[in-house]
């Protein structure tokens, strides 16, 4: 869940990202995994989901340490892939690695999550 303002609007990373509304220092926590918000899928709840839901999950999701897939429900999935990403995760934490200013994407290095797709 994003513990700051943001929007959704298009990128010229991947088509559609997620924007700060504001000015963010080094350091602070950007995101957080929520349960109350966002959704964890035991494996045998998403193998019986319709092909088309499992394909989503695997594009906007990320795989826990204990293998099972998550989704943040509030736009976070549409944080894109940068090799110099301005967020870093940390536990089940997104926090800002540099200064981002208002207006900036949001981007975070997928590599260590998301080796299956890059």
């Amino acid at each position: 869940m994003f513990l700051i303002t943001t929007y959704v609007t298009t990128s010229h990373i991947n088509g559609v990202g997620v924007y700060t509304k504001y000015r963010i220092s080094p350091g602070t926590v950007v995101a957080q995994w929520t349960p109350e918000v966002d959704r964890t899928f035991d494996n045998d709840v998403f193998d019986k989901l319709p092909e088309v839901v499992q394909q989503y999950i695997r594009k906007h999701g990320t795989k826990s340490k204990d293998d099972r897939w998550k989704l943040g429900l509030d736009g976070d999935q549409y944080i894109n892939h940068s090799d110099r990403p301005n967020l870093t995760r940390r536990d089940d934490k997104l926090i800002a690695v540099n200064t981002i200013n208002a207006g900036t994407e949001l981007t975070c290095d997928y590599r260590p999550y998301r080796n299956d797709i890059l």
